[in-house]
């Protein structure tokens, strides 16, 4: 059996159901019926444009088959490949000529080339990342770009990308919401 109850507050109304292993409060601001029904009819387009766009967005992951990626936690060649689309660079699965000093200390990334030198450019998708977090574009993943990375995706930050690391289970995330758009 569930028990309703109304009760008039100052700006709002209350009211609670109870039912028999809760008690649910629902509150309700008092408005004139005229702003009431202009905040309900906003309210209501607003949810039909979200529909709209979430149906829009299954069409088109079922019509392209847009690959979206596992969210595992670690930097493979997958989420290089991702990363490389929404950002718009060369897309050749790896994180090209990344100084082999940083390879120890980040065992989550699994993609890279170690190869590089401190004269290098280094990669053109650690540019693009460097560029969107605000750290010094030098190309090369180390852990001032680790970091700030971390800080943007709001994961904890240490500066490394461990195995499995919740910053790459963020970006993958992030990196998912964005192939949806693109």
């Amino acid at each position: 059996m569930i028990k309703e109850k109304d009760e008039e507050k100052y700006d709002y109304t209350v009211k609670t159901y109870e039912y028999p292993h809760a008690i649910v409060r629902v509150h309700r601001p008092i408005l004139p019926p005229d702003e009431y029904e202009r905040r309900m009819e906003k309210f209501k387009k607003a949810t039909a444009d979200f529909l709209r766009k979430v149906e829009r967005q299954k069409r088109r992951v079922a019509e392209e088959e847009v690959e979206l990626l596992e969210i595992d936690g670690k930097w493979g060649r997958k989420t290089t490949l991702a990363a490389q689309k929404v950002f718009g660079t060369v897309q050749d699965e790896y994180i090209s000529k990344q100084l082999d000093c940083y390879r120890a200390a980040n065992p989550g990334l699994c993609s890279c080339r170690w190869d590089g030198k401190s004269s290098d450019k280094g990669s053109a998708i650690i540019r693009a990342i460097q560029k969107k977090v605000g750290a010094k574009i030098d190309g090369h993943i180390g852990p001032e770009t680790i970091g700030l990375m971390q800080k943007w995706l709001e994961t904890p930050v240490d500066g490394y990308i461990s195995n499995p690391s919740t910053m790459v289970k963020a970006f993958q995330r992030w990196l998912n919401s964005q192939l949806l758009t693109v």
